[in-house]
This record gives C-alpha cells, structure tokens and sequence, in this order.
C-alpha cells in the first residue's frame, strides 16, 4: 500500500470557461481525493508558524467538501485525520482577526510539550529540514485548540 499523498492539477470547467483551478491530493493511497488549502503564516516574536486553512462559503471550501465521498468509511477517515491539521475559518475577517491574536501572544510560552502525546512518527526526508515536518504537524495542533479558544473568548465577550 502507498501512503505517499499523490499530487494533482485541477480544474472545473463549465462551457469551456476555466471557474477554478487548484492542486488535489490523494490521501492514504488514493482513499481519499481533496484539494490542497490555503497556505497561511503567523509571525509570533522571531518564529513564523506556517499553517493550512479554508474559508468557509469560499470555493475552495465548497470544492474540498464537493471532493468527500461520503459513501466510503476510508474516504471519511483519511479526511478527517487530514482535517486534523487544517484551520477551518468562518469568514475571511475571522482569519484576520485570529493571525492578529496569535501574532501578540509570547512564542517561548506557548506549551508546545502538551501536543507531544499527539505526534505520529514522521521520518526525516532528504532535502527537507530536519524535524520540519513535527513542528508544522505541532503548530497545527496548537492552532486548532487556540482557534477553538479563540472563538469560545469571542462568544463569552459577546454575551456580556
């Protein structure tokens, strides 16, 4: 079985005209089909955090929901521990909002060791920075719980 992520170009026509284009991705074997998301970095100090996101009620959104087969149990699996890793904002304002609450907080005092018990072994890849792929697959992690957070602070302040 190939676990490798396969790597595509695609694009939706209708009536010969271009609306969208972008790269999918096969997941877990082919299990799974989804386009990539969008690619979003934090300044936090000296760090930059490198983070995967949507936009909900975008198209690029629409179409990774439009790839989901949601028939296969093994499509909904692999997606979802694609998932893991990716930011799903509500509008483009919220991502905004959020890079700027991240960009304030203090770098050397986020728990970082918390998400520890989470990691998967990743093998270090000739060419590529070694340990690069843990810190991004430990700031996704964080970023999904300061996301939750994040939005969980927004609706207490509102209720006040």
């Amino acid at each position: 079985m190939d676990s490798r992520p396969h790597w595509y170009e695609v694009s939706i026509l209708y009536n010969q005209t271009e609306i969208w284009t972008g790269v999918g991705i096969a997941l877990d074997g082919g299990r799974a089909f989804t386009n990539v998301p969008e690619t979003g970095y934090i300044k936090v100090e000296q760090e930059n955090i490198l983070y995967k996101y949507y936009i909900e009620n975008t198209l690029t959104y629409e179409m990774h929901n439009f790839f989901l087969d949601e028939h296969s149990y093994e499509a909904i699996w692999a997606i979802e521990q694609f998932m893991k890793c990716v930011l799903v904002f509500k509008s483009e304002k919220e991502k905004v909002e959020f890079e700027k609450h991240i960009s304030l907080l203090e770098y050397r005092k986020i728990d970082f060791e918390r998400y520890e018990h989470h990691m998967r072994y990743v093998p270090d890849i000739d060419g590529y920075v070694e340990g690069a792929f843990k810190k991004e697959y430990r700031d996704a992690l964080f970023l999904k719980d300061e996301l939750i957070q994040y939005r969980n602070k927004k609706s207490k302040d509102l209720g006040k």
